[in-house]
């Protein structure tokens, strides 16, 4: 993606900087699956560069690289089953290392007890968010399309068999 948010002819995504600073390389597709949940290497790659800028990263190469490989096994930790579970898996991630690290900036030393109490809520609001996403991929993993037939069935004194009313629901 250029400067414009366009993306590149070949179709490669790359992030404002370039892929040399931030260390991120185009995605295969069996591994955009893994990440994503969607086979949509374009997607994929995004995806993983959006959770990967949403923390600070250090300036050395391999402290960066350390927590570039961490965000990106978060996501094929939580597995997901589609481009939907995909992004909401992102947003765990990312709302996961923020509010974490809003915990760690409020222990640091020196600072005034209006700020450590200002990062202390902020970092819980942001936790809670993520416990929030956390229930709703559970919710939607235990969505299953079932379908339930309910067929009234009479025997009649001749021994046929009727159907009066048939039903279909989906749970």
């Amino acid at each position: 993606m250029d400067k414009d948010g366009a993306v590149p002819a070949g179709g490669a995504v790359m992030s404002a900087e370039a892929p040399e600073e931030t260390g991120l390389a185009t995605l295969a597709e069996a591994e955009a699956l893994v990440l994503s949940g969607s086979r949509n290497v374009v997607f994929a790659d995004r995806l993983v560069q959006q959770v990967v800028l949403c923390q600070r990263l250090p300036a050395d190469e391999a402290g960066r690289n350390y927590r570039m490989a961490a965000a990106t096994e978060a996501l094929k930790e939580l597995a997901p089953r589609n481009a939907m579970e995909g992004m909401l898996a992102g947003q765990m991630v990312a709302a996961h290392n923020i509010g974490l690290g809003l915990m760690r900036q409020a222990l640091r030393d020196g600072r005034p007890m209006k700020d450590i109490e200002a990062f202390l809520r902020q970092g819980t609001r942001t936790l809670a968010l993520f416990t929030r996403q956390m229930e709703l991929m559970t919710r939607q993993r235990g969505r299953q399309r079932r379908s339930l037939r309910i067929a009234h069935e009479q025997v009649r004194d001749d021994g046929r068999v009727s159907v009066t009313a048939e039903q279909e629901r989906v749970q």
